[in-house]
């Protein structure tokens, strides 16, 4: 068998935890994984997001994996950039193949002509 059970074991158990379980053989024919019928990737979408305070009526602009927990973690003061200005509602989102393509969305918003665009687009 190409990939014998160890192998199998190994290639299961470091896609949920990486780097924690070192393989046992280094040659070619144990190096690549084989495709894991069953597994359910989780989804790798990035958002950014646009928060909106009830407090000062500011703008946030923020990226996640997950925008409604995000958005939790604002409301209760555990994001040390905006504990002070809590509530906040989400006003907007945008989805993205990777963290790289939403980082460089969410530095264009939070440039000048970005906040420019997010006023027009959310007058106070």
């Amino acid at each position: 068998m190409l990939f014998g059970n160890y192998n199998l074991f190994y290639c299961i158990y470091n896609k949920f935890f990486p780097g924690s379980f070192r393989q046992r053989r280094t040659s070619n024919r144990w190096s690549a994984c084989p495709p894991l019928a069953g597994v359910v990737e989780m989804s790798s979408k990035w958002y950014v997001y646009v928060l909106k305070s009830l407090k000062d009526n500011g703008i946030y602009v923020g990226m996640s994996k997950n925008p409604e927990k995000r958005l939790g973690l604002h409301n209760q003061g555990k994001t040390y950039s905006t504990r002070n200005r809590s509530p906040f509602v989400l006003l907007y989102t945008e989805a993205y193949n990777s963290s790289n393509e939403a980082r460089e969305k969410e530095k264009f918003y939070k440039s000048g002509f970005g906040r420019k665009t997010l006023k027009k687009l959310f007058p106070r």
